[in-house]
């Protein structure tokens, strides 16, 4: 039996997707233990309702997603809420800073760093040495999907140092490199 609660997803794509192509795909993908349904409300908008609630909050943290190859954007849904309610203009990514100067080595610096995201929602724990510093440091950024994709971000060390931070997105999909798009603003109607 399929709970009442679930998430409502969009995917950003030029294409158009049925609930009866979006259901198998992510059947093999999500790797969840009950069933679940797909409602279609639109040519990119779902509904998606689970067995398990355990399921339901396995999939929205694993998000980004990527359905046939293109960016899926799930947010989570209660019947108390009308679908076309909940904010979608907003989506996340995983996205990889490389190339961080030692002195960026703490969490405010790398928070105002992200600023030009729309949001930062987490940086990876690990922050607190030196010697617990990675090749790049992973944050969750929120960003306009209608909007292009940073390459990198400059930025000044103590020494008054330029130095180019090159970020590279997780599970990032379709993209259009010549705008730096998802997809394009015709597709998010």
């Amino acid at each position: 039996m399929i709970t009442c609660t679930g998430l409502v997803g969009k995917i950003y794509s030029n294409r158009y997707f049925i609930a009866g192509i979006v259901e198998p795909n992510m059947k093999k993908v999500w790797d969840i233990r009950g069933s679940y349904m797909v409602t279609e409300k639109g040519n990119i908008v779902f509904l998606f309702g689970f067995e398990f609630e355990d399921d339901c909050e396995k999939v929205y943290k694993g998000t980004p997603w990527l359905m046939s190859n293109v960016h899926l954007n799930l947010r989570r849904w209660s019947p108390k809420v009308a679908f076309n309610r909940i904010p979608m203009r907003l989506s996340w990514f995983s996205a990889q800073l490389y190339d961080l100067p030692l002195d960026f080595l703490d969490y405010l610096k790398i928070k105002k760093k992200c600023s030009v995201f729309y949001a930062t929602i987490e940086i990876d724990a690990g922050l607190e040495t030196i010697w617990g510093w990675n090749r790049f440091v992973r944050v969750r950024i929120e960003f306009l999907p209608r909007h292009p994709l940073i390459a990198g971000i400059h930025v000044t060390n103590m020494l008054d140092t330029k130095h180019w931070i090159k970020v590279q997105y997780e599970r990032l999909g379709e993209f259009y490199f010549n705008c730096g798009r998802i997809t394009h603003p015709h597709a998010l109607l």
